[in-house]
């Protein structure tokens, strides 16, 4: 999106006096450590590591159930960590709860969209946006947004859960943008939807990326994951079992003989 006035920096650029400028330039902008949790007494992250840089696209895959959507809360303070941390520019996340969180810039697409289904589908938008007060900005992202996904600049007064399932996520990934993230987490992006419509998502997030926000992807089919991603883990059973670049991973047998059928 456009970086436009003083009070709102640019979505992925920290501003002059952010954290991580100058010498903490090598700090990645999203970093977990040794994390681990799960729900009530179920553990479900045993010791997981993982780095993004800033600019990045980065992929989970792994089986259903594997902890990626754990993963993803985890980092967006849906739920607290055990033991272990998540940081941004090497800050300690931990005390900062999930709604400040966003204003830090770490913005989560829940599975499921979970849109405001009584909402139209500019209402949904201006809730990415509660944070801001900067009106202009705010305007010229729904500009932005409706540009990348011109459907919802069509249905902008359509109540947003007599979409399409392919509308709703736009308008999810839409309503995340108008956060202003550093890093976008999206949970399951093509989950339901017809190829075409991923494939339109696949070319959205290439654009995002352009625009300077860095991305955590998680998605199950591995193929459109590494399309959309230059790095990638893979989660299993709660933790990290192999890491590397898209062209290592696409051509590792582990990948091809449990994800890729190959």
């Amino acid at each position: 999106m456009h970086s436009g006035g003083a009070e709102a920096p640019a979505r992925g650029r920290p501003d002059a006096t952010a954290p991580g400028e100058g010498a903490h330039e090598h700090v990645p902008l999203l970093g977990v450590r040794a994390l681990e949790t799960g729900y009530g007494q179920v553990q479900v992250l045993w010791g997981v590591d993982l780095e993004v840089r800033s600019g990045e696209a980065v992929a989970l895959i792994g089986a259903n159930g594997a902890g990626k959507t754990t993963l993803l809360r985890a980092i967006a303070g849906q739920l607290p960590a055990w033991t272990g941390l998540v940081e941004l520019e090497g800050q300690d996340l931990g005390p900062v709860p999930a709604h400040l969180r966003v204003g830090h810039g770490v913005v989560m697409v829940p599975e499921g969209r979970q849109l405001f289904a009584g909402l139209t589908v500019r209402e949904n938008l201006l809730m990415g946006a509660f944070a801001r007060s900067d009106k202009a900005e705010i305007d010229r992202d729904l500009e932005r947004v409706e540009t990348l996904f011109p459907v919802l600049s069509e249905r902008r007064g359509q109540l947003a859960g007599h979409m399409s399932g392919g509308e709703q996520q736009m308008c999810a990934i839409g309503r995340a943008l108008m956060s202003r993230p550093r890093v976008l987490l999206i949970d399951e992006l093509s989950l339901g939807l017809a190829p075409v419509v991923v494939d339109r998502l696949i070319e959205a997030i290439a654009e995002i990326r352009r625009d300077g926000v860095t991305l955590l992807i998680v998605e199950q089919d591995v193929t459109n994951a590494l399309t959309m991603a230059e790095r990638g883990y893979v989660v299993e059973s709660g933790q990290i079992t192999l890491a590397g670049s898209r062209e290592a991973l696409l051509a590792d047998p582990r990948v091809q003989e449990s994800f890729i059928g190959i």
